[in-house]
């Protein structure tokens, strides 16, 4: 599997209210703080990791 990397881009995107676990937002937000990183543009990477490399049925 290929590891998971943040690159800093911009791209179009749509306005949608998530929930996360606490746990989950402290991880994302700490990452975002120690890169530099957008927290928004972290959690799109997450999901597009999740779904590239999820097990196909």
């Amino acid at each position: 599997m290929e590891q998971f990397k943040l690159i800093k881009t911009q791209n179009m995107s749509i306005n949608r209210s998530v929930r996360l676990k606490k746990s989950n937002f402290d991880k994302i937000a700490t990452m975002s703080m120690a890169t530099g990183i957008s927290f928004n543009r972290i959690v799109e990477k997450c999901i597009e990791y999740a779904l590239e490399n999820m097990t196909k049925k």
